[in-house]
């Protein structure tokens, strides 16, 4: 049972031909053929039974109809389906209303497909507001009929009871299923909106060779890990390091040995500070190192580790191995130092470490 019912559900969202964004429109149609489809078998009993013989032949047309409907849904041609569909709810409301009553909730019908016309993404807005004022005017229209056109006579009780439970049934059911279709429609449309921000975010924030930080996203944390030492001394190190001589192996191996470096160091980097803090790529060859919840002995003990990795480490590219190393200046943060301070006092270090021989890291303890 349960196989019959995943393969039922599978065909009424099969996706109809290119349409795209419609298909959407095209599994409403669908949903709510098939309901009007039952709603009209169960209806045809209650007609047949008070003798009202061109009804009856008018419901058995409306399943062909919305047959009709389900197969333009298959067709590519959901824009005509859903004419259709409409077209026959405002012939169906309407004569429902003339030849069996006003009060069985035919009418309210008409509204569901206005909701229809504006779930429609093919529709213009002028077009749509046209087919809501011609609503308007029918459904005005069929409110005084019973005045001057009393075609239609009180049936038996259990037959307008028959006759208002099926119509309230289909009336509540097809509401639900477009206002959920409107629901999803929505939720997806909130989704993408959140994909493109959070893209937007990755981009804005993100280094595009090496795929580490950029420097407006560092300078945020920073802001960040300032203000958790303020309030719960949280101690953190900046580093900012440079690779020596990185023109040199532009100009003697060519940009791509120099990408090649920047993003196998950048990899390196990422994965040494897992757990011990952030790296960004701070400009050119240039990268800011933050060390976290950790004191400064700490710190420079692990930023020492690291330049060693890196003097140690080889780099093949296109069959040429070089070795690099790196220059770096450490400095901790403390409440009597800002983030700008802070920053000037590491890059102080770094030019120190650079004009003494490069290949160290310069801290507060560092001799020169």
């Amino acid at each position: 049972m349960k196989k019959y019912i995943l393969q039922i559900q599978k065909t009424i969202l099969k996706n109809a031909g290119n349409e795209g964004p419609s298909n959407d429109l095209s599994v409403l149609l669908r949903v709510l053929s098939i309901f009007c489809i039952f709603h009209f078998l169960f209806l045809i009993f209650p007609i047949a039974y008070i003798s009202n013989l061109y009804m009856t032949i008018f419901l058995i047309f409306g399943i062909g109809i919305m047959l009709g409907v389900i197969i333009c849904t298959y067709e590519n041609r959901t824009p005509a389906g859903l004419w259709l569909y409409n077209g026959f709810f405002l012939l169906y409301a309407s004569l429902m209303s003339i030849f069996i009553g006003w009060e069985y909730f035919f009418v309210p019908m008409i509204f569901s497909t206005i909701l229809l016309a504006f779930f429609a993404l093919s529709l213009s807005l002028r077009i749509r507001l046209f087919y809501t004022s011609f609503c308007c005017v029918l459904t005005l229209i069929l409110a005084n009929s019973h005045y001057f056109l009393p075609l239609h006579t009180t049936p038996p009780l259990k037959i307008q009871i028959a006759i208002l439970t099926l119509s309230t049934l289909l009336m509540f059911g097809t509401f639900t299923v477009i206002s959920y279709a409107f629901y999803l429609k929505y939720t997806k449309s909130e989704e993408k909106i959140m994909q493109y921000t959070n893209r937007l975010e990755q981009m804005a924030n993100t280094d595009a060779l090496t795929t580490l930080w950029n420097r407006r996203a560092m300078n945020e944390h920073l802001m960040t890990l300032s203000k958790n030492f303020d309030k719960h001394k949280a101690d953190f190190s900046v580093v900012i390091l440079d690779i020596d001589f990185f023109k040199k192996v532009n100009d003697e191996y060519g940009h791509g040995m120099g990408d090649f470096v920047l993003k196998s160091l950048s990899y390196l980097f990422k994965t040494y500070m897992d757990g011990k803090g952030h790296v960004a790529r701070w400009g050119g060859e240039e990268f800011l190192l933050t060390f976290e919840n950790m004191d400064y002995d700490r710190a420079i003990s692990y930023m020492e580790t690291l330049r060693k990795r890196v003097e140690d480490q080889e780099f093949t590219f296109r069959d040429t191995t070089i070795r690099i190393t790196i220059t770096a200046g450490i400095e901790d943060y403390h409440s009597n130092i800002g983030l700008d301070q802070l920053l000037t006092k590491a890059d102080e270090k770094l030019y120190l470490g650079k004009t003494s021989g490069r290949n160290r890291v310069v801290s507060a303890y560092t001799s020169v």
